[in-house]
């Protein structure tokens, strides 16, 4: 005869499996974490919570050093230079950085995938705007309507290889956040008015 496995209930099971049951997020654990705590756990990965609040303020700390350090640094005539000399040397690959950075912001600002990078975006830079045909100017502390930028193709769907174009700031302008459907009905409203 086969024996039954034995039921096991709730009482049996170890609080963080308690935890895992019911759902909850956290567990109360009587045993020290490495750093000495008894308290609330994670239930995910039984981490200690005061650690990981320690850990979130230090990284804070730490992020808010090096902005100020960086904040000193561009701020002095030394690191101005410095700057200034490495976008001269290369603006184009001084330009992808830029660009590349501030898709990442932006997508996570705004919950977009995003698998680009600088040398991707360096390898898709064509001389001139594919809309307008001019020439693009990547040196210059203002923008202007040649300068380049990194346009969507599908604004749905993120940041994403194939995805992207690099075109004029004019351009990018007028495509905005539209499709070519929502472009075409401008243009026919337009041509209508003449």
């Amino acid at each position: 005869m086969k024996k039954q496995p034995k039921a096991t209930t709730t009482t049996e099971l170890t609080p963080r499996a308690q935890a895992k049951a019911t759902g909850q997020s956290t567990y109360w654990s009587n045993h020290k974490c490495p750093q000495g705590h008894v308290g609330l756990r994670r239930t995910i990965n039984g981490s200690c919570c005061a650690c990981s609040a320690a850990k979130e303020t230090q990284r804070v700390r730490n992020r808010e050093e090096r902005q100020r350090a960086n904040r000193k640094w561009n701020a002095s005539n030394k690191g101005y230079e410095a700057k200034r000399a490495w976008r001269d040397r290369d603006p184009i690959n001084a330009w992808a950085c830029s660009a590349t950075g501030s898709a990442r912001e932006r997508a996570r600002r705004y919950a977009l995938p995003i698998d680009i990078d600088k040398n991707y975006v360096r390898s898709i830079v064509p001389a001139v705007c594919p809309v307008f045909g001019t020439p693009f100017e990547f040196l210059g502390k203002r923008l202007r309507p040649e300068s380049p930028s990194l346009d969507r193709i599908d604004p749905a769907k993120g940041y994403v290889r194939g995805n992207v174009a690099i075109i004029s700031l004019r351009a990018n302008a007028i495509k905005s956040n539209a499709c070519w459907q929502d472009i075409q009905r401008v243009a026919d409203w337009l041509r209508n008015q003449e």
